[in-house]
């Protein structure tokens, strides 16, 4: 036996509606206003493509990443073709510069070339110990990369 009439239970639960509903009446402009930005991103804004090699000691670097960041955080990378060659396309301007190695998929992965991994001085691998800078302009740029030991 319940305590409340079936008749109250009607009443409550078209109030908590009418709540959810006048909730997403300011949900969905709010999506619609700041979600527009949360897609994929386009290429509009980026006009300077990088092209170059990456050679270590003469020799073409086969395995691992370019990264160019800005001082406002704007970054690009691209990852080395077995070549030594790399193409990224960012927006123009300044960009410090560090070569990494490869993400390891596999935790084993490291085991099965550690000359792979070894291969790039440290000092390479951070933006702020690299010493390599490059300023892109619009169009496109080469910039050719020799890392020595």
């Amino acid at each position: 036996m319940s305590l409340r009439p079936e008749s109250s239970n009607m009443q409550v639960f078209p109030l908590v509606e009418r709540k959810y509903v006048c909730r997403l009446q300011w949900f969905i402009p709010f999506l619609m206003l700041f979600g527009v930005g949360c897609g994929e991103q386009t290429y509009e804004g980026r006009s300077a493509v990088v092209k170059g090699n990456v050679l270590l000691s003469g020799a073409p670097l086969s395995a691992g990443n370019v990264l160019f960041m800005m001082e406002d955080g704007h970054a690009a990378t691209s990852p080395l073709a077995a070549d030594g060659t790399y193409s990224t396309q960012c927006r123009p301007g300044k960009y410090n510069v560090a070569v990494t190695p490869p993400e390891l998929v596999d935790p084993l992965a490291a085991a099965s070339n550690p000359a792979k991994m070894a291969s790039i001085p440290r000092r390479y691998q951070d933006l702020g110990t690299s010493g390599l800078s490059f300023d892109a302009k619009a169009g496109n740029n080469q910039f050719d990369i020799k890392l020595e030991k």
